[in-house]
């Protein structure tokens, strides 16, 4: 049996929104999807795009109707935005190298190959992921 994994999309916003989100989650324990809707923290429908993000790579955890409160990790990563803004990214760096495979694989590529133009590195991940699949297959 062929097992596929269904990608986790990385939303296409800002850092500083991430960041915020984690905020207002951990000083609003609790707090409900349409509040951080409301607060312009979220985009999509129903759980949006950032809440479903973060619920798959084990930040936050939602419960009841549509509550949302950090995981130990999430708490982890809240309490160092609030201590040392360098040292909490590096820590949500580290959470994304070891939880999305995309995102490892990118890193990855960018440290073998040093500087690199995007168009380079598309083919690059092209050409790694051709790979990937052919020895899958094998």
């Amino acid at each position: 049996m062929l097992n596929i994994q269904r990608s986790i999309p990385i939303p296409r916003i800002s850092l500083e929104k991430l960041i915020n989100y984690i905020l207002v989650v951990g000083e609003n324990p609790g707090i409900n999807c349409s509040a951080i809707k409301d607060r312009g923290l979220d985009i999509g429908k129903g759980r949006g795009d950032i809440t479903r993000f973060f619920q798959r790579i084990g930040l936050v955890e939602v419960y009841g109707d549509c509550n949302i409160r950090l995981t130990d990790t999430g708490n982890t990563l809240y309490r160092a935005l609030n201590r040392d803004l360098a040292l909490s990214k590096m820590l949500l760096h580290l959470i994304l190298y070891k939880e999305l495979p995309h995102y490892r694989l990118l890193i990855n590529l960018i440290s073998e190959e040093g500087p690199i133009n995007i168009a380079e590195l598309h083919k690059l991940i092209n050409q790694k992921n051709e790979g990937f699949v052919t020895n899958r297959m094998a």
